[in-house]
């Protein structure tokens, strides 16, 4: 489900996943469906998010931690 932080900023809607709005649980019972109906797609958007997933691998994050941290030192 979308909410005003987070998927909509990760999943790339239709390509590594569906972004459904907040509580329609009608959506996200239809966009499950399509998922259920339609191997292919799951198999595609499946690897395109293993694909997305990479870049919060802890090898891209940890130095922006860093930075950031060394950035707020007084």
């Amino acid at each position: 489900f979308d909410c005003p932080y987070g998927p909509r900023d990760i999943i790339h809607d239709g390509v590594d996943g569906f972004v459904v709005d907040n509580r329609d649980i009608y959506q996200f019972a239809e966009k499950v469906c399509i998922l259920m109906g339609n191997h292919d797609l799951r198999v595609k958007m499946g690897k395109e998010g293993i694909k997305s997933s990479s870049r919060y691998k802890d090898t891209k994050i940890m130095p922006k931690w860093v930075q950031l941290f060394q950035s707020l030192k007084v």
